[in-house]
């Protein structure tokens, strides 16, 4: 029972010498205005947050919650190219038939574990009949310290769903964009974005060729896994791996998928009609690629 005790207490220590704390600060329109990172009690760093696209010259017509709306009319668009970029053709027809009237400026906080914290600050426009036709984002990754360890550069992506691999050394983000396709309403361009912590860089992204859905990332062994959904019933599984820059690509259908059991280091586990346990290497049967 002593030796439990001890246990115990050392055990308290250990959480209490390790203990990582943030506090959130809002503004009169419950936007994160400042973040201050602790560390025992003791303030370690503190950032600020402004508005980084600069959007002061229309009414705003609602606040709270994390966002702020504005008024604006379909003649502005042009006003705004250095916002949302060439890329989304903003003076195509396909986006001048929305009449577009309303930005929304977003700014959240993430606690991602107990290591990183994410800062998105993003901004939209909309149709007035509601489709979302043009974004802009940009996001920084902080360390528990509230040092800035990677910068997500402005781009017409949604920073979405990110993944840290158990070793802190790479990052992989799912990013989705909204861009003119020539019809009334907007396509959806998703990524997946590979960067390499320890240099701050980006060092793959693997675009879908096709995608009628896709999934959040998720990781193992220190690599990335990649689910999305072709057609009806079949989808791209992809194995990527950051250490060695190299990915590893299958397609499924939905029962192959559903059957897949575990990842091991060198391949997956599916479980057959026999209940058995059928092992598939990535070097025998999928599709392989160098990122270099």
């Amino acid at each position: 029972m002593n030796k439990l005790v001890v246990f115990i207490i050392a055990l308290i220590i250990t959480y209490h010498t390790n203990a990582q704390e943030i506090k959130e600060h809002y503004d009169e329109n419950m936007m994160v205005s400042r973040v201050d990172f602790y560390s025992n009690g003791e303030l370690k760093n503190t950032i600020s947050l402004e508005n980084p696209f600069n959007i002061t010259s229309y009414d705003s017509i609602a606040k709270g919650g994390g966002t702020i709306r504005y008024h604006i009319s379909s003649d502005d668009l042009s006003k705004l190219g250095d916002v949302f970029f060439q890329e989304l053709t903003l003076k195509s027809q396909a986006i001048k038939s929305n009449s577009i009237n309303t930005l929304v400026y977003i700014n959240n906080v993430k606690v991602l574990d107990q290591n990183f914290v994410l800062v998105r600050q993003s901004i939209a426009a909309f149709g007035g009949n509601g489709p979302e036709v043009a974004t802009s984002s940009q996001g920084k990754l902080y360390n528990s310290d509230g040092i800035s360890v990677l910068e997500f550069n402005r781009s017409n992506k949604w920073i979405s769903d990110i993944r840290i691999t158990e070793n802190k050394k790479f990052l992989i983000c799912k990013k989705y964009s909204y861009a003119s396709t020539g019809g009334l309403y907007p396509g959806k361009r998703i990524s997946y974005d590979i960067y390499n912590l320890e240099n701050n860089s980006m060092i793959y992204s693997h675009i879908p060729e096709k995608s009628i859905r896709s999934f959040p990332p998720t990781t193992d062994h220190n690599y990335f896994i990649v689910i999305n959904q072709l057609e009806k019933d079949l989808y791209e599984f992809l194995v990527l791996k950051p250490e060695s820059q190299e990915s590893f690509s299958k397609n499924l259908t939905r029962k192959e998928l559903y059957t897949l059991k575990r990842y091991n280091v060198d391949g997956v586990v599916f479980i057959t009609n026999s209940k058995n346990e059928q092992v598939v290497k990535y070097s025998n049967s999928f599709v392989h690629k160098k990122w270099r």
